[in-house]
């Protein structure tokens, strides 16, 4: 664990040198910045404005990094044979994917404690009581694709597996519509096909509380339990997969 742990950290420092971090840091406070602007502008809104807009701002910058580090951070190790230097010591090809993976989570963590400081400072203390569970919410959601498009990455060109976590992370949000319009059609084809769906996809809409009528009405505590047991599950079935399939892969 120890190893996994040095790799763990020299991949996040690693990271922090790439340009699209800092894009995605950026784009993080542009909207965070546009979010107060609009909030400004409107006259018993604003609380609302920043709470809906901020929060959507911190889920797009966690999803971008999650998405696109996920995708690359083995492939290209592997594509330019780097990653032989380690796996030529007594390093397993475990300890190897998981430091990468700790890493990528450090990395994570720098952007979600920096933006979701942010707006709770903008906000208005008196009513953020709920606020941070929110946010680790969002947190866990991008924790899911990171591990997913890590996982895809093993089988299909890593731009193709950015393209499938935003994908993923569309359809999980998508599927209670789905199921209403499949419903709707009377088609059992289509109501399977729904059906499937939520049982191989991470349910995010059932858990989107990204919005300022949660942080006034607070979360039931035993549906966010269920929440962390629902992402946390997945992000460990990607990560089984993930490692099956490297310890697999020829990479000579």
């Amino acid at each position: 664990m120890r190893l996994a742990l040095v790799i763990g950290w020299n991949t996040y420092r690693e990271w922090m040198r790439e340009k699209f971090f800092w894009v995605a840091v950026a784009l993080s406070f542009l909207l965070l910045s546009l979010s107060t602007v609009l909030g400004q502008l409107t006259f018993a809104e604003e609380q609302k404005i920043l709470m809906d807009f901020g929060l959507s701002a911190l889920e797009i910058s966690l999803l971008f990094v999650a998405s696109f580090s996920g995708a690359y951070v083995v492939s290209k190790e592997v594509d330019k044979q780097t990653c032989l230097l380690l796996l030529s010591r007594p390093i397993s090809r475990t300890h190897f994917l998981l430091g990468k993976w700790i890493g990528l989570i450090e990395l994570l963590l720098l952007l979600f404690a920096t933006c979701s400081l942010v707006l709770w400072f903008l906000l208005d203390s008196q009513e953020t009581s709920w606020f941070f569970l929110i946010a680790v919410s969002v947190f866990l959601k991008a924790l899911v694709i990171l591990s997913f498009t890590l996982m895809t990455s093993f089988f299909v060109r890593p731009i193709i597996s950015l393209i499938f976590g935003v994908s993923i992370y569309l359809v999980g949000h998508w599927l209670s519509d789905l199921s209403y319009f499949a419903q709707k059609s009377h088609s059992q084809v289509y109501v399977f096909l729904a059906d499937a769906l939520g049982y191989i996809i991470p349910q995010f809409y059932r858990f989107n509380w990204k919005s300022y009528y949660f942080l006034e009405k607070g979360i039931d505590l035993v549906v966010y339990r269920s929440m962390g047991v629902h992402y946390l599950s997945w992000v460990l079935i990607y990560l089984f997969v993930a490692d099956f399939l490297f310890r697999r892969k020829d990479i000579v």
